[in-house]
């Protein structure tokens, strides 16, 4: 294999032209550099946002490397990608949250007889008293039972899945767009998710459940190559306390 002696900056070839239908005809700058320059020279494009190509010469101890025309939407405005994905998460609730359990309470409209009733499990759980060992009138007897036999053996929670919406945007190594964190953490309906993220795809948007979406707040990062990406998810619940929780006005 020949072995290079000396050095040099790199030589400046005859520009490659290349045909878009978008942009029409494109000249594409082409350097001829030594392998070991390479690494150095192709950094310094990346910073400045641009895309290349690196073509080995054979054995040579050179590369070319092609500087491809940025105008083929990579402005620092420009979104390369955007995509949605509808995946789930595993979330651990309280069993006093298990909605047979809620259903039962809620029978009870009076807050403090809800309370008292809790408070006699509770305390029937511990051994401090046997108030709570029998069920309240309008409380279903099985779903007691069940609640007091899961209690005793030490079961706090259960686990669930639910939906989770993710956006995922690519952007050029440049962007000037910033991650959007106005609003996290507000619950949206689905009416609400669908009227504001106007992106997301109808055969997407017209399977997604009735019920509340929360919005987290987004995650930003760098890729290897030098591009962004940009991620935001909306968390999936059937009800939520709004005592809590703000919501999308």
């Amino acid at each position: 294999m020949a072995k290079h002696i000396g050095t040099y900056s790199g030589i400046a070839l005859q520009p490659r032209q290349r045909w878009s239908p978008r942009n029409g005809l494109l000249s594409e700058p082409r350097t001829k550099l030594l392998n070991s320059a390479v690494a150095s020279y192709t950094a310094a494009l990346r910073a400045n946002g641009y895309a290349y190509e690196v073509e080995p010469i054979g054995e040579s101890p050179h590369s070319i490397v092609t500087t491809l025309n940025v105008d083929e939407g990579s402005g620092p405005e420009t979104i390369l990608n955007d995509l949605w994905e509808l995946d789930s998460n595993d979330a651990e609730k309280s069993i006093w949250e298990l909605p047979k359990v809620r259903a039962e309470l809620r029978k009870t409209g009076d807050i403090w007889e809800r309370a008292q009733v809790r408070a006699n499990i509770e305390a029937l759980v511990r051994g401090d008293s046997e108030d709570g060992a029998t069920a309240p009138a309008n409380f279903d007897p099985e779903v007691y039972s069940g609640l007091l036999r899961s209690l005793i053996s030490g079961v706090e929670a259960f686990a669930i899945s639910t939906y989770v919406l993710r956006r995922v945007i690519t952007l050029p190594a440049l962007t000037t767009l910033a991650p959007g964190f106005s609003n996290s953490n507000l619950i949206y309906t689905t009416a609400q998710l669908l009227a504001f993220e106007t992106s997301i795809p109808f055969n997407l948007g017209n399977t997604l459940p009735e019920g509340y979406w929360q919005k987290k707040p987004p995650s930003a990062s760098q890729q290897s190559d030098g591009r962004w990406v940009y991620r935001v998810e909306y968390w999936w619940a059937k009800e939520y306390d709004p005592f809590i929780y703000e919501t999308q006005t």
